[in-house]
């Protein structure tokens, strides 16, 4: 199963006491409204839109966007932003008891880390839902308490004597009895009472098959490289000879503008697949495997498919591939990323045990014993 998700956490949260109404427009990104409503009944899902806009009128911009209330993150999103566009962030929350107030943040990576550049805020007030009753009928009950009377007047008494017997001195048998169980001896020679057989009988197969139906089963491989690009880059790691288990594989695709050969032959490769570990471990998973694809054959600008497979799940990948391209594009000042698209899915890792053969030699060892006991029995009843 492909999963197209594209959320990422911030490598940086937003810093605490952050005055809004000092921050009016970021370096490169204006939140220009959160849409959502003024107030909400208790339980309430509450839609919500915030509006960005990138205000750099010379480059595009990759930009995440995360959206907070009463300490719950419900828009946590990275998006490419072209110059002077406004791109929509949507999400909903639950409204709580009482009045809320959502927070929103936009960020842009820097050196391989996000960088707050503006926020804004809108308050949600709780609706109260007022119940109108009705008086249907009333009805009064009076309770009489007759006072106790001044004088008590006993009426009758009685007693009960409890008397313990005392054991006997002396204890007298009444009566003896004795119960033998016999236990009869096995028989010298046993006797056989009944005996079956049954036969298997394995039905010759047919001289003509039938085809009765058919049915196609998509059992979802991956889609092939394109012819164009080449593999580059392939490092299958320690751990992958011995797992046997779930892994996910990340496929990557992106375009890097400007010719290739402005700087040096597989820089950006070595750059990428040593920093792919590092990120890997830092969210506590384990590299499998690691190719990286490459098509040069444009004139101004490169394209590559990187193939990473890690032990974990679930696996923040938007946030690894995004962490190591900005290392790499924070290097190359000039080069802008675009085409970005980052997709995952859950895999199998090695190969099981195969226990056919060792459920064969188990029935082949019953077989035997079952025969060696047959001829014994035989055997004692003089049979040949």
């Amino acid at each position: 199963m492909v999963q197209t998700a594209v959320a990422i956490t911030p490598m940086r949260p937003p810093p605490v006491g952050y005055n809004p109404s000092v921050v009016m427009m970021g370096k490169y990104t204006d939140i220009v409204k959160i849409d959502a409503p003024d107030s909400a009944a208790q339980g309430e899902l509450v839609d919500v839109t915030v509006r960005v806009k990138n205000i750099d009128s010379l480059f595009d911009h990759l930009v995440a966007c995360v959206v907070i209330v009463d300490g719950l993150r419900f828009i946590d999103e990275v998006a490419i932003i072209p110059s002077l566009k406004t791109h929509s962030f949507s999400g909903a929350f639950g409204m709580a008891g009482g009045d809320v107030t959502i927070k929103a943040y936009s960020y842009y990576p820097y050196y391989g880390d996000w960088i707050l550049d503006d926020e804004a805020t809108k308050d949600v007030d709780l609706t109260v839902v007022v119940e109108e009753w009705v008086l249907l009928a009333t009805k009064s009950i009076s309770v009489n308490i007759t006072a106790p009377p001044e004088v008590w007047v006993l009426l009758a008494t009685r007693s009960i004597s409890v008397g313990i017997a005392l054991p006997p001195e002396i204890w007298h048998q009444l009566a003896e009895g004795s119960i033998s169980l016999g236990i009869a001896a096995p028989p010298e020679v046993w006797v056989l009472a009944a005996e079956d057989e049954i036969s298997l009988g394995i039905a010759a197969p047919p001289t003509e098959w039938i085809l009765l139906e058919t049915r196609t089963i998509d059992v979802g491989l991956p889609p092939p490289i394109p012819p164009e690009f080449k593999q580059v880059y392939h490092e299958e790691y320690p751990f992958a000879k011995t797992y046997v288990g779930k892994a996910e594989e990340c496929t990557t695709k992106f375009r890097i503008n400007l010719p290739d050969q402005f700087y040096p032959s597989g820089w950006a490769i070595d750059k990428i697949a040593s920093a792919f570990e590092e990120k890997v471990e830092e969210e506590g998973g384990k590299m499998l495997d690691l190719k990286i694809y490459e098509d040069t054959t444009p004139t101004f600008w490169t394209d590559y498919i990187i193939v990473a497979t890690a032990k974990a799940s679930p696996m923040p990948w938007v946030a690894i591939i995004a962490g190591i391209l900005g290392l790499v594009l924070a290097i190359w000042l000039t080069v802008v990323l675009t085409d970005l698209l980052v997709e995952w899915k859950e895999v199998d890792w090695g190969m099981p045990v195969a226990l056919i053969p060792i459920a064969a030699i188990i029935i082949g060892l019953a077989l035997l014993v079952g025969v060696g006991i047959v001829a014994t029995k035989k055997k004692e009843r003089g049979e040949v």
